[in-house]
């Protein structure tokens, strides 16, 4: 195997050693409540702009968030993790992302799962007592012994009336896509996490290797992109790819088609394969 092989299959396996991880804007590693060393002076900018992760129980409605990863501020909004909601809880996308201005109906059709009854019952109580609810407390002591944690993704906006069924972000570590590449890429090139890799633009990413625009010419251990996101191809055969795959799944192995994001059509249509040079992987030029 030569060296450049060597390289691109650790890129691989420390991508896929990944797989689980959270899906949290802003992040490159950080493990709540454990320290990180994504705090350390190597990346002392991100430290500075309030990437920092904190972990937090506050069971009032108005911020709500059991047992739940937060990064404050970025970008200037409060941000808090969903806990991979949807890959986690293996359940339909209705029934772990619930809308507080609909009462859920009773109806058999619509009966939730044993395991989530206890927070239906009290989703329904709060539907109730607005516009008391910003007060109301969660009290359901029984929830939590299920691992099924309620959260809200933020306080203000239109989304600030749903609540997401999640996973315990407690030693979970969390990325968003750019910092996923970031962190893998420095762990196997023995670099910083926040070094000389761009955070947009297809123009500053081909720093890194030629863009290819074709899925034929694609290695695994590549990039593949398009405007608002990046992942790791984990097979070119194929085309598999690992990606922080956004707040419903979190890090994980999916075809290149697969995206939680409304943009997938873009993702299919308008994407750019980034074939990583030699350079980049700290290898001598190949002199052929």
């Amino acid at each position: 195997m030569s060296d450049e092989d060597r390289i691109r299959d650790d890129i691989v396996r420390t991508a896929r050693s990944l797989i689980g991880a959270h899906y949290l804007a802003g992040t490159f590693g950080q493990c709540p409540p454990h320290s990180d060393d994504a705090t350390t002076a190597s990346i002392a900018p991100l430290a500075q702009q309030g990437r920092t992760v904190i972990f937090w129980t506050k069971r009032e409605w108005r911020d709500l968030m059991v047992r739940a990863a937060m990064i404050n501020p970025y970008r200037g909004a409060t941000l808090r993790c969903c806990g991979r909601y949807a890959a986690y809880a293996n359940l339909p996308y209705q029934q772990v992302k619930l809308d507080l201005s609909q009462r859920l109906p009773p109806t058999p059709a619509s009966t939730p799962p044993a395991r989530l009854r206890g927070f239906y019952d009290w989703f329904n109580r709060i539907s109730t007592l607005r516009p008391n609810a910003p007060t109301e407390a969660f009290r359901d002591p029984a929830f939590g012994a299920r691992d099924y944690y309620p959260r809200r993704h933020c306080t203000e906006g239109s989304d600030a009336r749903f609540v997401y069924l999640g996973e315990d972000c407690h030693g979970k570590m969390h990325f968003d896509c750019v910092g996923f590449v970031f962190y893998v890429f420095a762990r196997v090139l023995h670099r910083p996490k926040y070094f000389d890799l761009p955070r947009s633009g297809l123009g500053r990413w081909t720093e890194v290797g030629t863009d290819q625009s074709n899925l034929t010419s694609c290695q695994r251990g590549d990039l593949f992109l398009s405007a608002d996101h990046v992942a790791i191809v984990a097979s070119s055969s194929n085309l598999r790819l690992i990606h922080a795959n956004g707040d419903q799944r979190g890090v994980e192995e999916t075809p290149f088609n697969v995206r939680e994001s409304p943009s997938t059509s873009t993702w299919r249509n308008n994407f750019h394969v980034i074939n990583l040079s030699r350079r980049f992987l700290g290898l001598p030029d190949d002199p052929h």
